[in-house]
């Protein structure tokens, strides 16, 4: 908390956030997570360093990335390509 002008850290992270649109640039590798029962994939952002990539759940991406994951998966081995297939429509 800042005390001189009494704004909380909570405050700050919020407006810190505002505004922010990322865009993935590369997808990298794959992982599968059995606590959350699904692949996770390593995604780059654009602008930012390759320090701050990030695990994200494949689930998420198919509705925000479904192209470029898709074009991903294509490359990748049978068993996460199966996967993805065998869940397409869970991901609509």
């Amino acid at each position: 908390m800042d005390s001189s002008l009494d704004v909380t850290e909570e405050t700050l992270e919020h407006v810190a956030a505002q505004g922010i649109i990322l865009a993935i640039s590369k997808l990298k590798k794959h992982r599968w997570n059995a606590s959350i029962n699904d692949y996770e994939i390593l995604a780059g952002w654009k602008g930012l360093e390759f320090v701050e990539d990030s695990w994200e759940p494949l689930s998420s991406l198919a509705k925000q990335v479904r192209v470029l994951l898709d074009q991903y998966i294509q490359k990748q081995d049978a068993k996460v390509r199966t996967y993805w297939e065998d869940h397409l429509s869970k991901f609509q």
